[in-house]
Parts: C-alpha cells; sequence; structure tokens
C-alpha cells in the first residue's frame, strides 16, 4: 500500500486524497473491496488481487495470467531478449519498465532547461493504456 500511496503522491499537484486514508478506506474509494452482487459478501474484487496480491493468490484465481515481454532487433522470426511476468500489476509495470530501461536508448533531451528522460515517456506510454 506504500507504493500505491507514493505512485498517487507523485502523479498529482497537491495533496493526493490517498495520503491520508486507512488502507479500508483507500481500497474501498477505489473500487477494490465490495459488495458481490449475487452472494451478498463483502470482500476484495478481482481488480484488488490483480493489481496488489501476491503472486499465488493471482496463481489461483487466474492461472493464465501472464506477461511476455519480448526484444526482437537482430532476426524478428527470434527474439533476443526475453523477460515472463506472473506478479501483480504493480510489479509487473516496475518490471516491465526495467526491461524497457535495460534495451532502450536514452539519448539527451532538453525542455524548457530541463533534462527529460524520452525513453521513460516512451516505455511509459508503451506500458500504460489510458
Amino acid at each position: 500500500m506504500p507504493k500505491i500511496r507514493t505512485m498517487a503522491a507523485n502523479n498529482v499537484v497537491g495533496s493526493h486524497p490517498w495520503k491520508n486514508m486507512s488502507d479500508e478506506e483507500l481500497l474501498k474509494s477505489a473500487g477494490l473491496f465490495g459488495i458481490d452482487r449475487i452472494t451478498g459478501q463483502q470482500g476484495y474484487n478481482l481488480a484488488a488481487v490483480m493489481l496488489l496480491g501476491k503472486d499465488d493468490v493471482i496463481l489461483d484465481i487466474v492461472p493464465a495470467y501472464v506477461t511476455d515481454a519480448l526484444l526482437r532487433k537482430v532476426n524478428v522470426d527470434r527474439y533476443d531478449d526475453r523477460e515472463i511476468i506472473k506478479t501483480n500489476l504493480v510489479e509487473s509495470y516496475e518490471q516491465l519498465m526495467e526491461f524497457a530501461r535495460k534495451h532502450l536508448p536514452d539519448k539527451f533531451f532538453l525542455e524548457d532547461d530541463q533534462r527529460k528522460s524520452l525513453r521513460s515517456i516512451i516505455a511509459r506510454e508503451m506500458l500504460v493504456i489510458r
């Protein structure tokens, strides 16, 4: 949960509401904890498991879930590097960003007297669907 709070705070100007919420309040406000409409039971939903769950819980609930990152440079019929990721989406994002950092060049780019990492911007856009 601290990682989620930090990510939210880094992407908002000012103070993010999650910063002062308890873990339960945060999960409810994000729609990750609720009531099953069929059984009436309260609990975490699939989105909560996929975002924050432990690897063994994800494997029990969604056994086919896997992210396969491939790098094809020399021969496009074969891959030069591969990363198979079977963890929650928050940790998957970090591992995929590291895979991109390993393989993409980071050329110098200046915008308004500030250096920007084009590699990070391109990798983030490749990984995150808005």
